[in-house]
């Protein structure tokens, strides 16, 4: 799907407040977003004159990289809370357990572990005046280099967060990293939401793959007369029915990969 954008500088703001969440909609509705471009070839383009496009060396540096990914392959699945790794929990696990026999023509699956992402320690730099510097943890990068101490090919990551009046603690967090990233905020009369993402990178050189989200309304599950352990019940419940549709696009993601390359997993 494909957003023309180029005349919303002419809309109102209030015509924009009406709009977005029309378009979230839609964003939503979509299947899994699929990449396979070449970094040299995005920045080798000509001008209609036949010049070379100019490019910003930082902006060239960041588009310099190449798909790497061939199957089968080794491919980690990590889980991400609070912008936390986290381990699999058994439920989350059987749905995945499930997905990676359905899907062993495109490798195996292992999950990232927390306790390996443990071990690799935080750079620390002395500056000018003496003092210590720890650099600040970005999650994805640190689940990379778990998977590369894995030694893993690509690392599925997944995010689960909720939103509004939701009692599931086990995945409750003010905001996401991932599925933020994808998804503002929904209708405003939504009382409580859960949102998933997920994000399929090279653990080598960090390529994004693919991307998909889910979203569910959990407003209807947080009446007052439900029981806080029947609550949360049914959210998780609801949750793993996100996951297990998150998943139906992730196999639809490797399926068009595998086709990009000129070949589909049997």
């Amino acid at each position: 799907m494909k957003l023309n954008v180029q005349n919303t500088h002419y809309l109102e703001s209030s015509m924009l407040k009406f709009l977005l969440p029309a378009a979230l909609a839609l964003l939503t509705a979509c299947g899994p977003t699929v990449q396979t471009t070449s970094g040299a070839a995005y920045l080798d383009q000509r001008t209609a004159t036949g010049a070379p496009v100019t490019v910003d060396p930082e902006i060239a540096e960041i588009a310099a990289i190449e798909p790497n990914l061939t199957f089968p392959a080794r491919i980690g699945v990590a889980r991400v809370v609070g912008r936390q790794l986290t381990v699999v929990p058994p439920e989350e696990a059987a749905l995945f357990a499930d997905f990676a026999e359905k899907n062993q023509a495109y490798g195996v699956f292992v999950p990232v572990s927390p306790l390996v992402a443990a071990l690799i320690e935080p750079r620390r730099e002395r500056t000018a005046d003496g003092r210590i510097v720890t650099e600040a943890r970005n999650v994805l990068h640190h689940v990379r280099q778990a998977a590369a101490r894995q030694h893993l090919d690509a690392v599925l990551i997944y995010e689960l967060t909720t939103r509004g009046d939701v009692r599931t603690r086990a995945y409750s967090a003010s905001s996401g990293f991932i599925s933020g990233a994808f998804l503002a905020p929904g209708n405003p009369s939504t009382e409580a939401e859960a949102l998933v993402g997920a994000i399929l990178l090279d653990v080598r050189n960090g390529y994004p793959y693919g991307t998909a989200t889910k979203r569910r309304d959990l407003s209807d599950l947080t009446g007052p007369y439900s029981s806080r352990s029947r609550q949360v019940a049914l959210e998780e419940a609801e949750i793993l029915a996100m996951l297990t549709d998150l998943l139906a696009d992730v196999d639809t993601m490797l399926d068009l990969l595998a086709t990009s390359q000129g070949r589909r997993a049997s």
